[in-house]
C-alpha cells in the first residue's frame, strides 16, 4: 500500500512482521527524509497531514506472515 500527497508519502509492508515507511521533503531525486517504524508502534506523519498514526491494527501475526511469504 502506498499513499502520496505532494510533500509526504507513506508505504506499508507486511514482510518480516511489517513496517511503515514515512517519507517527506521531496527533491528532484526523491525524498530527503525518511523514517521506518515496525507495525504496532505509532508513527508521526508530517505536514501537510500532521498527525500521529496508530499502527497497532497493522500488526501481522508471525505465522500468517510466514504463510504469505511461502506463496
Amino acid at each position: 500500500m502506498s499513499v502520496a500527497e505532494g510533500r509526504a508519502a507513506v508505504t506499508a509492508r507486511r514482510r518480516g512482521g511489517g513496517e511503515i515507511n514515512v517519507m517527506w521533503d521531496p527533491s528532484p531525486k526523491g525524498y530527503r527524509s525518511r523514517t521506518d517504524v515496525p507495525f504496532g508502534r505509532p508513527v508521526r506523519i508530517p505536514a501537510p497531514f500532521d498527525f500521529e498514526l496508530d499502527t497497532s491494527g497493522f500488526a501481522v501475526e508471525e505465522a500468517v506472515a510466514s504463510e504469505d511469504e511461502q506463496r
